[in-house]
């Protein structure tokens, strides 16, 4: 099927009670894109029921700030972005923590608007910089971040434990 760069979605701020859409979205999500990167046995153990309590506690968080895409009523993907303690010369740095997008809406600009959002939230909040950490793997988000503006930050590369699985990232920022 062609992308269809077409579709337009809203994107909001979340609700508490988005937690389950977004729980489905991130498993989806991860399923798709971590397949070649992360065990078989891993992903198939992530569920939607298993995620929710996590995404409870993120849309209960204080400091992080979480925006989603939707359509038809549904949400179909989300950002998570937090301001965080770094403050260059330039100004105070914000980070986009997460962003996914249903495998069933890709190729449709939606990852880009979910995007566009959390970068006019971070001007709005004041950020000089967003940085934004993708397993190095991944090159279908390494692609995305560079064509949204981001620089590969050299020297970067660092292991973290995601969801129970240590996966190699880089970091990109973007000057805001």
């Amino acid at each position: 099927m062609p992308p269809d760069h077409g579709t337009a979605a809203m994107i909001r701020p979340a609700r508490p009670d988005d937690a389950w859409d977004l729980a489905v979205a991130h498993v989806r999500s991860m399923q798709a894109t971590y397949r070649d990167i992360v065990s078989s046995e891993h992903l198939e153990a992530l569920t939607p029921e298993s995620n929710v309590e996590r995404k409870q506690r993120m849309l209960g968080e204080a400091e992080r700030r979480v925006l989603v895409a939707e359509i038809d009523g549904r949400v179909v993907g989300f950002a998570a972005l937090s301001a965080q303690t770094e403050t260059t010369c330039a100004g105070p740095t914000g980070e986009l923590q997460a962003i996914y997008l249903d495998p069933a809406y890709w190729h449709r600009g939606i990852g880009q608007q979910l995007w566009d959002g959390a970068v006019d939230l971070g001007r709005r909040d004041g950020w000089h910089r967003m940085v934004v950490r993708s397993a190095a793997a991944n090159l279908r988000a390494r692609r995305f971040y560079e064509r949204m503006g981001c620089v590969l930050e050299e020297g970067s590369e660092d292991t973290l434990d995601y969801l129970g699985v240590c996966i190699e990232t880089v970091r990109f920022e973007l000057v805001l």
